[in-house]
């Protein structure tokens, strides 16, 4: 098997799109990361899912390849559920592939209505968005006039 500079030898990625590439990453999904609970902890509560990662190189609805050079997945065909250390939070819709946030797609804030929950927290998401809008308009950003 050749190891591509940088990447896991055990991963025999050729282009798969519907599974895993790495056998092991997906032993490791399933038993919870069995030495390292953080992960488990975060994968299981939603956070820090591949899917949200600012690497994530979507190929389908529930797979996608990991851009991230500094994560141990780097260029495996993962899950969009799985988890690294590595995870860098953006959001599940656009991917920067930056670690600076100042690189960071905003869109999906902008265009996305409140998302459920009790009228107060329905509230508390507007005003997060209000607040998102105005934050962009501060930084120069050119936003329709009619986005409030």
């Amino acid at each position: 098997m050749t190891r591509v500079k940088g990447g896991n030898p055990m991963n025999e990625n050729r282009i798969v799109t519907h599974n895993w590439s790495n056998k092991e990453s997906e032993i490791l999904m399933r038993n919870c990361w069995p030495d390292e609970p953080e992960l488990c902890k975060q994968q299981s509560q939603g956070y820090g899912q591949c899917g949200g990662c600012s690497f994530f190189a979507k190929l389908n609805r529930d797979w996608g390849l990991c851009c991230h050079a500094k994560s141990r997945h780097h260029l495996e065909t993962i899950s969009e559920h799985f988890t690294c250390a590595s995870y860098v939070g953006e959001s599940w819709d656009a991917h920067s592939f930056s670690e600076n946030e100042d690189d960071h797609c905003f869109c999906h804030e902008l265009f996305s209505p409140p998302r459920g929950g009790t009228e107060e927290e329905k509230e508390e998401q507007r005003e997060d968005w209000r607040n998102t809008v105005e934050d962009l308009r501060s930084r120069g950003v050119q936003l329709p006039r009619d986005l409030k």
